[in-house]
């Protein structure tokens, strides 16, 4: 009976071994998913923001921007009917003053890329 046990200590001891080694790989695999996900995730949140796009594609950009600009102002109060209430004015006010504000940031953004390029070179 002593011999049967011992080929059975071997198996658990072999299985025991089996599952050491399975559960090492599933850690190093688990790191490196974790790894692939993090990499993803950054570059996902990076492309989403408007600064990768106007420095990858910088006259693209400036002509959405310019494209823009002349939409939204022809969307001013000159272009509305006449008989339009105090408060729609007041409105286009603030609008107005939106545009100039989007603009600025616009602009702005662009001279920072060009300033940044010119460093490069």
């Amino acid at each position: 009976m002593a011999e049967k046990k011992s080929p059975q200590k071997k198996n658990i001891s072999e299985m025991e071994k089996r599952r050491a080694a399975i559960k090492e790989e599933l850690e190093k695999i688990e790191a490196e998913l974790e790894d692939s996900l993090d990499d993803i995730k950054e570059d996902v949140t990076s492309r989403l923001e408007p600064k990768y796009w106007i420095n990858k594609y910088p006259f693209e950009s400036l002509g959405v921007s310019v494209l823009l600009g002349f939409i939204l102002g022809n969307m001013g109060p000159g272009k509305r009917k006449s008989r339009e209430s105090e408060h729609l004015i007041k409105d286009s006010l603030l609008w107005s003053e939106l545009k100039r504000a989007i603009t600025r940031k616009a602009v702005q953004r662009i001279m920072d890329m060009i300033d940044s390029r010119l460093d490069e070179d």
